[in-house]
């Protein structure tokens, strides 16, 4: 047999989620985004690269902590805890294909960073809300260049 296969999946369990098939249905080619925390990502449980943002905080509220005690360098501190705190929040957009996962952590800057080994890269667009994943050697068509 030749062609695309389309078959599609009822779940109980997502029975209440309509992805545009009805509610609890699903097909093969289906993707979605799922935004979560992941404490693991956010210490550099993949790579140093996801602890980043984890790396800065610490390092500032290790500098506010030598100095003298000042009710100044506990806020700066605090807030520094805070701001790391925050960072761990929906860290993680994981991409779901059918049965495959690809979670990429998100830094502060907004950029994400892919699992260790994988070349993909991941963006936001912050006014849509929207994901695109483009692959590493996928040529693509850019109107006007020559």
């Amino acid at each position: 047999m030749r062609g695309l296969a389309f078959t599609r999946q009822y779940s109980s369990l997502a029975a209440g989620i309509d992805t545009g098939m009805g509610k609890g249905w699903s097909h093969g080619y289906q993707s979605t985004i799922v935004e979560h925390s992941d404490t693991a990502a956010a210490f550099g449980g993949s790579t140093p690269l996801h602890a980043a943002s984890m790396i800065a905080a610490l390092w500032a509220i290790s500098d506010m902590a030598e100095l003298e005690t000042s009710p100044k360098a506990w806020v700066v501190g605090s807030l520094a805890a805070y701001w790391a705190m925050e960072q761990v929040k929906n860290n993680t957009a994981t991409l779901v294909n059918g049965r495959h996962t690809l979670p990429f952590t998100r830094l502060a800057d907004g950029s994400f960073v892919p699992p260790a080994g994988i070349t993909a890269a991941l963006t936001r667009d912050d006014v849509s809300g929207l994901y695109t994943l483009e692959e590493r050697f996928d040529i693509g068509l850019q109107p006007g260049a020559r």
